[in-house]
């Protein structure tokens, strides 16, 4: 409905008809109605819609891994850069969970991952994990816990970015230092 200001108001028209039995059978005798105004509900919820879909272009633009789970540690969301550097789905890694994708010999990773969940503190460890071409990358991950306004405990949220140059550089570095003490040395 547009209002005298112009502005625009939404409605929800509830009605229920009355019935009366007559000799050429059943005849509608009055119409009971209620008229509410749902405007300002109908803005928030649209508010809240924008406010979503911005989030989500976001997230999916960034080239950063970014992944929110439950307070048991499941994932909740996780953005495209997740889903296209792991290979997986969204629904795939909410039925199988994200430790199947960590190298079986970095179990350190998450056990450092569900001792912040349960305290609820900053999370932050390296692991491999194997990308969506079957190669082992080295993932550096940051999370701190989430909490909604009245305080409950909601889960982690984080990021997490492939440090496997960044680590072969810096071995490459700590190789050429060894390798010009030993020069020095002789």
């Amino acid at each position: 409905m547009i209002r005298g200001d112009g502005s625009i108001a939404w409605l929800e028209w509830t009605t229920q008809a009355l019935f009366e039995e007559t000799t050429s059978g059943r005849m509608p005798r009055r119409v009971i109605g209620a008229v509410r105004d749902t405007t300002e509900r109908t803005q928030r919820e649209a508010a809240l819609r924008e406010s979503e879909g911005r989030f989500r272009l976001m997230a999916d633009q960034t080239p950063i891994i970014v992944w929110v789970t439950d307070p048991a540690g499941g994932i909740d969301f996780v953005n495209r850069s997740y889903c296209d550097f792991f290979g997986v789905t969204m629904p795939a890694v909410r039925d199988t969970g994200w430790t199947p994708l960590l190298h079986p010999d970095d179990e350190a990773y998450a056990d450092a991952f569900f001792a912040a969940l349960r305290s609820r503190s900053e999370f932050r460890a390296q692991a491999r994990a194997r990308n969506a071409v079957g190669e082992w990358r080295w993932i550096d991950s940051v999370g701190i816990p989430r909490y909604s306004p009245d305080d409950r405990f909601l889960g982690m949220i984080g990021t997490t970015r492939d440090v496997t140059d960044e680590r072969r550089a810096n071995q490459r570095e700590r190789e050429a230092a060894r390798q010009k003490d030993e020069f020095i040395a002789v």
